[in-house]
């Protein structure tokens, strides 16, 4: 590790930057990745499922924060590897759909209506997540009520 990524890790709050320091050594992460990464944890827009993220798998963290860069950290060519960034952007979703809900559920209708348009994309957006999931868990079924199962179908 060089004195750069030491200076990196040094900003990061003391109680992550053992366990961050142990994750880019052993995945050999480029310094300009590590800049990146300690920039984006410190940001205080990141959301709290992104930061724990990229303390624990910074390799795909920085996928989220700047694809461009994954390529340094990341070999794309196998199946398991693409299995596993899949899992794991998986369970990033999960985290941070369950992060967005605690905040939609404290928000009041005036701070809502400000983020209609967004909202209106993520539902797009999601619709068509949800459709291509239910194709791949059920092929060849119809889609009834949206893909809720409403227990007569």
């Amino acid at each position: 590790m060089c004195i750069r990524d030491s200076q990196d890790i040094a900003r990061l709050p003391q109680e992550v930057q053992h366990t961050f320091a142990l994750q880019i050594y052993s995945k050999n992460i480029p310094k300009s990745t590590v800049e990146c990464l300690v920039t984006a944890y410190n940001n205080k827009t990141t959301p709290a499922a992104l930061k724990q993220e990229i303390i624990k798998n910074p390799a795909l963290a920085i996928q989220t924060i700047n694809p461009v860069k994954v390529v340094k950290c990341v070999d794309n060519d196998t199946e398991k590897d693409i299995s596993t960034r899949w899992e794991a952007a998986i369970r990033l979703l999960l985290k941070l759909i369950a992060e967005v809900e605690t905040y939609l559920a404290a928000m009041n209708t005036e701070d809502i209506n400000k983020y209609h348009r967004l909202l209106a994309v993520i539902c797009h957006s999601m619709g068509r997540f949800i459709k291509m999931v239910e194709q791949l868990i059920s092929p060849g079924k119809p889609v009834i009520n949206g893909g809720v199962d409403d227990g007569n179908g």
